[in-house]
């Protein structure tokens, strides 16, 4: 039987979110015994007993290009039941427009999924790394004529030493070409990981080699923190909804920001609490499972 006692034990956000909602001792054991059977067909769903790991191939395109797509990584079905879950809960924008995040702290399918051996070992796999961390989820959704997703790297919001980091993109359906991020290749061997201003984002399509490529369900597209990447204006009748899953080394130590971007990232997800040279802490970014 599922208790909170097997849940990661660092987080008692996340404690509350799945179990103060059981309701009285009489309901909650049939309620437990229901997310049970869901997140046991999850589990079976996303790929069998055997997590997917990354090969040598796969390994030196992500080193090399700073980017790689590795195909068929979960089940069809076990993406639609992540999409499914995230679409009963519908979560709305932070006020200042920003997409909603922390997936996995809302719900149980979701918790499942991003913590399931297969994400973690993939990222270690591709970072170099024993274990790895995870900083946080977002939840991209676009429709209509929704403006593109500015060049940058993800080390304009992170900042610590150690083997780095990654991102996890996961379309939540078949993705066309025109409607998944585009990666400048080999940016993330730059020794200049400065902010770019203004002009120098709009040379970079014209100035740059960039790459997309289309994705089918179970797909994931991963890139390095440190690669330059960015969307285009998606126009189109149909929702475009992707989970990006932020992950990084466990060895890291965190490092004091130096942009406004990096304050505002440690303050929402809590790593203000930490002093340059800390280890990160389960509370702050807890650690994947591994088998």
């Amino acid at each position: 039987m599922i208790g909170p006692d097997q849940m990661p034990d660092a987080d008692p956000l996340r404690k509350e979110s799945f179990f103060s909602r059981l309701g009285p001792p009489s309901v909650a054991k049939e309620r437990l015994r229901a997310l049970e059977s869901r997140l046991e067909t999850h589990r079976v769903g996303i790929g069998g007993d055997t997590p997917r790991r990354a090969s040598q191939m796969e390994r030196d395109e992500f080193n090399r290009n700073g980017h790689v797509v590795i195909r068929r990584a979960f089940s069809p079905r076990a993406v639609a039941l992540l999409g499914d879950a995230l679409k009963r809960l519908n979560p709305p924008r932070s006020p200042d427009g920003q997409p909603p995040s922390f997936m996995w702290k809302q719900s149980p399918e979701v918790w499942a999924f991003i913590f399931d051996p297969r994400l973690g070992l993939l990222a270690a796999d591709l970072l170099g790394a024993s274990r790895v961390r995870l900083i946080h989820d977002v939840l991209f959704q676009k429709r209509g004529r929704e403006k593109g997703t500015t060049w940058h790297r993800d080390s304009d919001f992170w900042r610590f030493s150690g083997r780095g980091a990654l991102t996890m993109w996961i379309p939540l359906q078949d993705t066309p070409a025109e409607m998944t991020l585009r990666y400048v290749t080999g940016s993330h061997l730059a020794p200049d990981r400065r902010l770019l201003r203004r002009f120098e984002k709009a040379a970079l399509s014209t100035r740059h080699h960039y790459v997309r490529t289309p994705l089918t369900l179970g797909d994931v597209a991963i890139h390095h923190y440190g690669t330059l990447h960015g969307s285009t204006r998606y126009v189109g009748p149909a929702l475009r909804r992707a989970l990006a899953v932020h992950v990084i080394d466990a060895e890291a130590r965190f490092a004091a920001p130096i942009n406004v971007y990096q304050q505002r990232h440690n303050r929402d997800c809590s790593w203000d609490r930490l002093a340059p040279g800390d280890c990160f802490t389960d509370d702050v970014a807890p650690p994947m499972f591994r088998p």
